[in-house]
């Protein structure tokens, strides 16, 4: 996540299962692309690390968009792997309906 309020970049890693910052180091190799596009030069760098993790491989792209609409509704990430069917329907009807649901 990118936040220019306050120049830093958050790495968010679902599949993370070892404290390591492989995903954090990728995003600073980006710095340069953002600061071009965005004109910021200077970056805050922060990992996350006690957020809801998948367990399949499959679940990402349902896990960025959970963390993203927590993040804009300023909610607790209080979802898990064991949400990702239910998530993947309201997505679908979410596409159909043009509406987010809260």
């Amino acid at each position: 996540m990118i936040d220019t309020n306050d120049s830093s970049m958050i790495h968010y890693d679902s599949l993370s299962v070892e404290e390591t910052d492989g995903g954090l180091n990728f995003t600073k190799e980006l710095t340069p692309f953002f600061a071009e596009l965005i004109g910021i030069f200077h970056w805050n760098y922060e990992s996350k690390r006690k957020i809801p993790l998948q367990k399949g491989i499959n679940d990402c792209g349902v896990f960025l968009c959970q963390y993203i609409k927590y993040l804009v509704a300023n909610k607790k990430m209080n979802f898990d792997h064991q949400d990702m069917t239910y998530f993947r329907v309201l997505i679908g009807i979410e596409i159909i309906t043009g509406k987010l649901k809260q």
